[in-house]
């Protein structure tokens, strides 16, 4: 379970929603939770007697000059491996693993040689050129980014504790039932204190968070569920990237998605038409993502099977994601 929480001008804390911008088009607009660009890198990690979930998330809060809360439920004994840059940076070269398309800004010319000639000419003889200044751009972590995760207060609490961590930040009395309620069992919470940001770029996450947690469910990978305390009228989608280890191929609901080269070779059977975006080739590997990595976080070694990516985009309320693992 997923809460995102903002503090309003009042000191009111509220869901993070597009409700701060765009109640009034609830009627007819869809509404985005407003948590973007989220990213979940999961994996099962070998950890004897038993065995972990690996759960990387990533996202981007809104620019905001009030903070943002975010709360997640996970089983109990969760560790929290690291909150700061250092996932930001991991979690986006896990995605570079990956290929990507960006669209390209497309000029017409005509090719007319008379000021004469009809609108019927015109269409018949128009071309499209692709500018040759758009280069892909990928993502880059600023210094400035750099020093805001140096801000952020992220935290591990105990269901003994998690009632007086949330009332010490002054949370509403619907957010703790919502948060600790749910099955009565024991859990681990991650509260996550985020200050106010200007920082909010598209496409780049501004918050990661690098966990490892027993398996909420034997064989299976499981993702984090965002919930609202409160839903607007509208409908609210919820959009992830989901990148897992050694899940299943299959085209179901457990289903972990595709390869690197299988979607290089959808995107490109995809556009075999012609269409006006740039596809961006996989620019690293998984191996050289971890020989990165491995002197930080040296449990890594232990994560194997073929790397998966697939989209999600859902309706809330929704259940969390979950990924089939292959068997041994």
């Amino acid at each position: 379970m997923m809460l995102a929480l903002r503090r309003d001008a009042a000191g009111a804390w509220t869901d993070v929603t597009c409700a701060a911008t765009a109640a009034p088009t609830y009627a007819t607009h869809p509404c985005v939770f407003s948590v973007h660009d989220a990213c979940s890198i999961l994996a099962q990690v070998p950890e004897p007697p038993t065995r972990l979930q690996m759960s990387c998330l990533t996202f981007r809060i809104p620019n905001d000059d009030v903070p943002t809360i975010v709360v997640l439920r996970l089983p109990p004994s969760a560790c929290l491996v690291a909150a700061n840059a250092t996932v930001l940076d991991f979690a986006a070269d896990v995605q570079r693993c990956f290929p990507a398309t960006i669209k390209v800004a497309v000029h017409s010319t005509f090719e007319s040689d008379s000021e004469s000639d009809g609108e019927e000419t015109d269409r018949l003889t128009k071309k499209h050129r692709v500018s040759k200044d758009d280069a892909p751009k990928m993502p880059i972590l600023s210094g400035a980014m750099r020093d805001y995760s140096l801000q952020w207060n992220v935290r591990v609490e105990a269901s003994d504790g998690i009632r007086d961590a949330l009332n010490k930040l002054q949370l509403p009395d619907a957010a703790t039932t919502l948060l600790t309620s749910s099955t009565g069992e024991e859990a681990s919470y991650v509260v996550a204190e985020l200050p106010p940001t200007a920082l909010s770029t598209d496409g780049v996450a501004n918050v990661g968070i690098l966990l490892t947690h027993p398996s909420p469910i034997h064989g299976f990978l499981t993702s984090f569920a965002p919930r609202l305390m409160q839903y607007p009228v509208g409908t609210v989608m919820w959009k992830q990237t989901l990148l897992t280890f050694n899940g299943v191929s299959e085209p179901t609901i457990n289903g972990a998605g595709k390869t690197s080269p299988d979607l290089v070779d959808n995107i490109r059977r995809r556009h075999a038409s012609g269409t006006f975006t740039k596809l961006i080739l996989p620019s690293t590997t998984w191996a050289q993502v971890l020989a990165k990595y491995e002197p930080t976080f040296p449990w890594m070694r232990g994560i194997h099977g073929d790397l998966r990516q697939r989209k999600v985009m859902e309706v809330l309320p929704t259940e969390p994601v979950y990924v089939r693992l292959q068997t041994s």
